[in-house]
């Protein structure tokens, strides 16, 4: 400790993740009596932003069952919808060259819910790290909202990547999104 090894080794993760990975944006949690941490981050552009619960699902979780909507995995011509509700939904920026490009690249697992033919819901997960995935994104139109699609939605989404190996699906979650909060927790998130 105090010799510098973990800030070179910080530097050398950013640049590979942003020249190999294509990764644009790092995040970071710490404790909040962890002042080392803190200072390391903050020397090196980090900065606080808000708080999040860090969420974790260890076992797969049992989809629900619903009627009158299907679940599966998402494909191309599912890009102009998907990107439809992302939009909707507020999400940073991103145009559909980088949505094909995302249903496409191998490191994102997309899913969606299909009703009377069209996509209503969707969910991204981030792929990277196939024993540990990430849940990055869920949108549901607001028509479609407060119908428990979003749970069975993230709860298929993550049992699949279990199916695939993965031991862990983790999140990062504002705590002032309680619909989410209990979305997740229905879906073996704690």
């Amino acid at each position: 400790r105090g010799k510098g090894i973990g800030g070179e080794l910080l530097r050398a993760t950013r640049r590979l993740g942003r020249e190999r990975l294509g990764v644009r944006v790092a995040t970071a949690g710490i404790g909040t009596r962890n002042r080392a941490g803190y200072s390391l981050l903050t020397s090196l552009g980090f900065r606080p932003v808000r708080q999040y619960f860090l969420m974790r699902c260890d076992g797969a979780p049992v989809p629900p069952r619903f009627d009158g909507a299907s679940v599966e995995a998402a494909n191309p011509e599912h890009a102009d919808a998907i990107l439809a509700i992302y939009t909707a939904c507020g999400f940073e920026r991103r145009d559909r060259a980088a949505m094909r490009e995302s249903l496409a690249d191998g490191r994102h697992a997309h899913s969606v819910v299909i009703q009377d033919g069209a996509v209503i819901a969707f969910a991204e997960l981030e792929t990277h790290w196939p024993r540990r995935v990430w849940v990055s994104y869920v949108g549901v139109t607001q028509a479609a909202r407060d119908q428990g699609l979003g749970t069975a939605l993230v709860t298929w989404s993550v049992a699949r990547q279990f199916d695939a190996g993965a031991d862990a699906a983790l999140l990062l979650l504002s705590p002032a999104n309680r619909t989410a909060l209990r979305t997740y927790e229905k879906s073996g998130f704690r």
